[in-house]
């Protein structure tokens, strides 16, 4: 089983982010980024990989080493990079489930962690009067 964490928006909606790990992340950086909306992180990640591939033949030893650790930035910080989106765009961290698959997570965490939207109005008296 997996953990992953459940952040939920003030509409009562959950995201889930899995802990650890991420695979996409590792072997698709750039593309992983911008479909996550970490903009910056795709621009990036497309433009690191693309200035890998110019590194001089004489430095071509710089390659493989170079390619891996961007690789492995990518794939230890991804999570920890869009937990921090979910909390920067007003979500908030409510909690942790386990789940083998991403959407057995999602449905336990509707099933757990969303609420129904509520209103922020105030109670009126007949006068129309707050």
């Amino acid at each position: 089983m997996k953990t992953w964490s459940v952040y939920r928006n003030r509409y009562g909606h959950v995201e889930v982010v899995k802990n650890g790990f991420n695979w996409w992340a590792f072997f698709f950086p750039g593309i992983w980024a911008f479909v996550k909306g970490l903009h910056f992180l795709g621009m990036f990640g497309i433009v690191g990989f693309g200035a890998i591939f110019h590194i001089p033949t004489e430095r071509e030893f710089l390659i493989e080493p170079t390619i891996l650790a961007l690789a492995l930035t990518y794939g230890l910080r991804g999570n920890h990079w869009v937990k921090t989106k979910l909390t920067h765009d007003g979500n908030e961290p409510v909690g942790t489930i386990s789940a083998k698959r991403i959407k057995e997570a999602r449905e336990a965490a509707k099933n757990t962690f969303s609420t129904p939207p509520t209103l922020d109005c105030q109670p009126s008296d007949s006068d129309g009067k707050a």
